[in-house]
């Protein structure tokens, strides 16, 4: 099981491909689980607690939905398990990392509307998020690079479109 971990984690740094990870529905359902039980700790932090599973369960569906249908766009569709294993196992390791950022910065407990270390490394985990989404997309439809940026903003702004008129954000 370390080849696979390895594979996601070269992923996250742009040294290997989503093609070097198994096309496997059981590994998928695992990275499924993995990456469901991080986002789910990672949006308790973030979120109210209630709010949370259902929050998960949307980004899920988005993300499955989304790329799924580009792939299929780019007649790629035979890619799915792999590409979206490995954007499911980088989720888990930008989300890790996002988590803990996010507890050291409710331990500093800043006023609102102030920067912070951890918060401006929660922002930069972020890009590196859309970096790694646009790598692996990039990879899994044989585009450049930029396209694969392009579809990963447009996906970013598609799921926050939803999320923000299914959950209107508390002001």
């Amino acid at each position: 099981m370390l080849g696979p971990i390895q594979v996601i984690v070269g992923i996250t740094l742009h040294r290997r491909g989503p093609d070097e990870l198994p096309s496997s529905p059981y590994f998928l359902l695992l990275m499924l689980g993995a990456s469901s039980c991080v986002q789910l700790v990672t949006l308790r932090i973030a979120t109210v607690a209630d709010s949370a599973t259902v929050l998960m369960l949307l980004a899920t569906v988005v993300d499955f939905v989304f790329f799924w249908g580009v792939l299929a766009v780019f007649d790629r569709s035979r890619r799915f398990r792999q590409t979206m294993s490995a954007l499911l196992g980088a989720n888990v390791v930008t989300n890790g990392v996002s988590a803990a950022l996010m507890v050291w910065d409710q331990v500093l407990a800043p006023p609102p509307d102030t920067a912070t270390i951890p918060g401006v490394l929660i922002l930069l985990v972020a890009v590196w998020a859309i970096d790694v989404a646009a790598f692996v997309l990039s990879r899994a439809l044989d585009r450049p690079y930029a396209l694969g940026v392009l579809i990963v903003l447009a996906y970013v702004f598609l799921y926050y479109g939803v999320r923000n008129t299914l959950f209107p954000p508390i002001a």
